[in-house]
C-alpha cells in the first residue's frame, strides 16, 4: 500500500511538472501555436529535463548519496544536474528569441530608415519576449528555485520510504525473535508428552511421532510466511491438542469447536496457538476435575477464539511462569494486527477465559 502510494505522489508530482509550463506561458491564449514559441519550447524541455532529474533524485541520487552521507559527492551531482537542466534547451534550441544565422554584430542603420522618434508608432512588444525585470518563480529566473523544491519534495517521499522500509525490517526481526522464543517453549512441552508415553510404552507413540513431525515441519516452513491459510493453522492447533489429550484423564473434560468458514481466510502463523498452551499448561490436573473450552469461530471476515479454562491451583514449586508466551502473543497481534484485533482476559479464583477477535478479512 505504502510503494502505490509512493508511486502515486511521483506520477502526480511529474504531471504537475509536465503542465506547468502551460499554465504560466504567458502565451497560453495561443492554442496550439504555443507549441511553437521558442520561450515556450525552452521551457518545456527544461521541464521535461527536470522531470528525469525527480525519478533519477528517488530512486538514485537520494539512495546513493544522501543516505549513506556522501555529501560532497551529493553536492557535485546536484550541481552538475542543475547546469545540465538550465543550459541543454539553449544548446539544443539555441536562445530564445536569437534570428537564425545571427553572428552577433548589427546591421548597419541607414538614415533613410530613421523616423522621428515623435512619429513612431508605439508598437507592442512581440508576444513571448516580454522583458521580466523581476524575479518570477516559474520564469528561467525562478529555474534554481524550482530545482530545489523537486528536490527538497523528492527527498522527503524518499525518506519516509526508506523509513517505513527500516520500521518493516525491524518490525520483522522482532516478529521472528518472539517467533524464536515461542516455539521452544512449545517443543519442550510436546517432547515431555512424548517422553511420558514412551515410559509407557503406549501404542499411541508412533501416531504422536507423526504428528509431532507434522507440527514441526509446519513451524519450519511456514511460520517464516507472512500470512498462512487458517485452515492450516488450525490443523496445527488440532493437532497439538491431539497430543495434550494424551495426558489428560478421566477428570479432565475437554471441548473443541470449530465454526464458519475457515477454507478462505488467512492468518498470521502460530498467532493462537500461546492462548490455548496456557489453557493445558494451567487448566489440566491429576488430582482435581478440570475444564477446558475452545471455541474458533469465522463470521464476515472476522475470527472470534474463545478459551476458556479451570485455574488448577499447583504446588508453589511447580508453579513458576513468567507469562512469557500470552505477553509475546500480545505484542505479535500489536505488530500484526495494529487496531484490528481486540483481546478480553478474564480471571477470577476458579476460571481463566479469553476472547480473541481478529479481522482476518
Amino acid at each position: 500500500m505504502f510503494q502505490k502510494r509512493e508511486t502515486y505522489s511521483q506520477i502526480l508530482l511529474g504531471v504537475v511538472l509536465l503542465i506547468l509550463p502551460f499554465i504560466t506561458s504567458p502565451d497560453i491564449s495561443s492554442g496550439w501555436a504555443l507549441l511553437k514559441i521558442e520561450p515556450f519550447q525552452h521551457s518545456f524541455l527544461r521541464y521535461l529535463l527536470l522531470i528525469v532529474f525527480m525519478y533519477a533524485n528517488y530512486n538514485f541520487i537520494i539512495p546513493k548519496f544522501y543516505i549513506k552521507k556522501r555529501w560532497i559527492w551529493l553536492f557535485v551531482i546536484l550541481v552538475i544536474s542543475y547546469v545540465f537542466i538550465s543550459q541543454i534547451p539553449s544548446l539544443i534550441l539555441g536562445s530564445p528569441g536569437t534570428p537564425p544565422n545571427f553572428n552577433g554584430e548589427m546591421p548597419p542603420i541607414r538614415s533613410s530608415d530613421m523616423a522621428p522618434i515623435n512619429s513612431r508608432p508605439n508598437m507592442p512588444m512581440p508576444r513571448g519576449e516580454m522583458p521580466n525585470r523581476g524575479m518570477n518563480f516559474f520564469s528561467n529566473d525562478g529555474f534554481i528555485f524550482q530545482f530545489l523544491i523537486v528536490f527538497i519534495l523528492t527527498l522527503v517521499m524518499r525518506l519516509n520510504s526508506h523509513l517505513r522500509e527500516v520500521r518493516s525490517e525491524k518490525l520483522l526481526a522482532e516478529v521472528s525473535y518472539l517467533k524464536a522464543q515461542i516455539n521452544p517453549h512449545f517443543l519442550f512441552n510436546t517432547l515431555n508428552n512424548l517422553y511420558a508415553l514412551a515410559l509407557k510404552k503406549s501404542d499411541q507413540t508412533p501416531d504422536a511421532i507423526l504428528k509431532l513431525s507434522g507440527m514441526m515441519r509446519y513451524v519450519v516452513t511456514e511460520s517464516n510466511q507472512e500470512k498462512v491459510a487458517l485452515k492450516k493453522e488450525i490443523n496445527y492447533i488440532e493437532d497439538y491438542i491431539a497430543l495434550q489429550k494424551l495426558r489428560l484423564s478421566n477428570s479432565n473434560i475437554f471441548t473443541f469447536n470449530v465454526s464458519g468458514n475457515i477454507n478462505r481466510e488467512q492468518i498470521a502463523p502460530l498467532i493462537l496457538i500461546n492462548f490455548i498452551e496456557n489453557a493445558f499448561k494451567y487448566g489440566v490436573s491429576s488430582h482435581q476435575e478440570s475444564q477446558i473450552t475452545i471455541a474458533i469461530h469465522v463470521e464476515d471476515g472476522t475470527l472470534t477464539m474463545q478459551v476458556k479454562n479451570t485455574i488448577c491451583r499447583k504446588p508453589k514449586e511447580s508453579a513458576i511462569s513468567t507469562g512469557e508466551g500470552i505477553a509475546n502473543s500480545k505484542k505479535r497481534l500489536e505488530m500484526i494486527y495494529p487496531n484490528a484485533y481486540s483481546l478480553n482476559i478474564q480471571e477470577d479464583s476458579d476460571v481463566f477465559n479469553v476472547i480473541l477477535k481478529i479481522n482476518v478479512a
